[in-house]
């Protein structure tokens, strides 16, 4: 089997690679990763904008809802550069919310949401995990209690990326407390910016943040379900097959071990820069940390690449 990619794809391949050359700043992860001001994460839903402009960002999906039909070879080719490159591209809306709309979705939502995610209108973070239901997800203990046509939310969510200001969050909630753990929870989207959220941030060891995300008596219309009532545990097994798959890892391997191998030999050509590497302290942990694993990861990494 040729495994060798096209001279259009390659063309491709080029051209999306100039353009995060011409269009992302040199210096976009000092201003926007992480970025303590909220201005400073504009910078990255700008960039999406332009890619979404170029009709990359789901030019895979379907196009009534805002993308491409393009073959799923040249989604891949662009999903593998931008990680490769490490920049910031794709999101959990169009990673996740985009895909698991398209199987579970009413008509309505799929309406509303996929054209805005193809757009990159709408920043989303994940409710999942909460201060105590982390690895046990199913014991989660955020209610939903029905009220009209509306869920009231009455909970807490932990590590999400809710702190950089999203527009909506894909949560699971509890909306029957007698049925077994695993059951009795549904899949909801909350918009954020209304009363009864708040974001605390969390600062985390590897310089970035995460928040914890407390709703009191928020209001979410019940057609912002997504699939059965009750049964919404099973929407999010099937939405983690779409956020734990994918061509990024390995290529984000790849670059990563090709990093440490350059930073490897730069170290050896002077002693005066190995000991400013040493004096800076941030840099310097940064690659004791993650050293060790890039190293391990050369082989299952293509091996990984090759499957998809």
């Amino acid at each position: 089997m040729d495994f060798r990619f096209s001279s259009d794809d390659d063309a491709f391949r080029q051209e999306v690679g100039d353009f995060v050359e011409s269009e992302l700043p040199w210096d976009w992860r000092e201003r926007a990763v992480d970025a303590e001001e909220p201005g400073d994460s504009g910078l990255v839903r700008e960039f999406k904008r332009k890619l979404a402009g170029n009709g990359w960002l789901t030019m895979a999906w379907p196009e009534e809802y805002g993308g491409q039909a393009a073959p799923h070879i040249r989604q891949m080719i662009f999903n593998e550069e931008m990680a490769y490159r490490g920049v910031p591209a794709g999101d959990s809306g169009v990673r996740m919310v985009g895909p698991i709309l398209m199987l579970y979705g009413t008509e309505e939502q799929k309406q509303y949401f996929l054209p805005r995610i193809a757009q990159a209108d709408i920043d989303w973070s994940q409710g999942y995990s909460e201060p105590d239901s982390g690895s046990d997800l199913a014991s989660l203990q955020t209610r939903a209690v029905e009220d009209g046509d509306d869920f009231v939310i009455n909970g807490s969510k932990i590590w999400n990326g809710a702190h950089s200001g999203s527009d909506w969050m894909f949560m699971l909630a509890r909306t029957d407390p007698d049925a077994p753990k695993h059951r009795g929870i549904s899949f909801l989207l909350t918009e954020m910016q209304q009363p009864g959220v708040t974001v605390e941030k969390i600062p985390m060891m590897w310089d970035a943040h995460r928040a914890l995300v407390t709703f009191e008596d928020v209001r979410v219309p019940k057609k912002n379900l997504v699939g059965e009532l009750n049964r919404g545990w099973y929407v999010g097994a099937a939405l983690l097959d779409f956020e734990r798959s994918g061509v990024d890892r390995p290529a984000r391997a790849k670059r990563l071990l090709e990093d440490i191998v350059g930073f490897c030999k730069r170290m050896s050509e002077t002693a005066s820069h190995w000991q400013r590497i040493l004096l800076s302290g941030r840099d310097w942990r940064r690659w004791q940390c993650k050293s060790s694993p890039a190293a391990l990861c050369a082989t299952p990494s293509h091996g990984c690449k090759a499957r998809i």
